[in-house]
């Protein structure tokens, strides 16, 4: 089988940051390659329920715009998972690797690019949309009420989804202490 990774190591470093760095994910060929093994590590792990929805395709341009943001911070100077003495082929690694945590992330209420919090401020923003425009006439405000009780199921069912999701993979350690089970195997 072919190794990509091992190929694109004959990549110096900027070429490497140029593709990482491209605005459109589907014109990176490292985004494009890493795709598929980025499904394959997810699906090994509990949050496999990713990959066995149709959720993975529609996540995974979020997440190359997160971890992009990320080498970026690098590229200023800033803190980040990547290093000065990284080869070519160690950053592809951990840029894959970094997919991977990232797509974790977004279900994952203790960082600041999780979903739900994306949620809570699209119906903000909804909300703050419905306050502003009470001058409309009522056919508008009907339809725009129906588009908020559609959201609200949706957003319920979705919650619903995720409480089920974190009880499945919840345990308790012996210090009663709460620990998530990321089985690998």
């Amino acid at each position: 089988m072919w190794d990509w990774k091992q190929s694109l190591s004959l990549w110096d470093k900027e070429k490497v940051f140029t593709d990482l760095c491209k605005e459109n994910c589907v014109d990176s060929t490292i985004y494009v390659l890493a795709k598929r093994e980025v499904f394959q590590i997810i699906n090994k792990t509990s949050y496999d329920f990713i990959t066995k929805s149709s959720g993975f395709d529609d996540v995974y341009p979020f997440v190359v715009q997160v971890t992009k943001k990320q080498i970026f911070n690098f590229l200023s100077g800033k803190k980040s998972f990547l290093s000065l003495e990284d080869t070519s082929e160690e950053i592809v690694n951990k840029v894959v690797s970094r997919l991977a945590n990232n797509m974790r992330n977004v279900f994952d209420p203790r960082y600041k690019n999780c979903i739900k919090d994306a949620q809570k401020h699209i119906r903000n923003n909804l909300m703050e949309q419905i306050s502003y425009e009470s001058s409309l006439d009522p056919l508008s405000i009907l339809i725009m009420e129906e588009d908020e009780r559609e959201y609200d199921e949706m957003i319920a069912k979705i919650d619903k989804e995720y409480v089920e999701y974190i009880c499945s993979i919840t345990k308790f350690g012996d210090d009663n202490q709460m620990v998530l089970n990321f089985d690998n195997e």
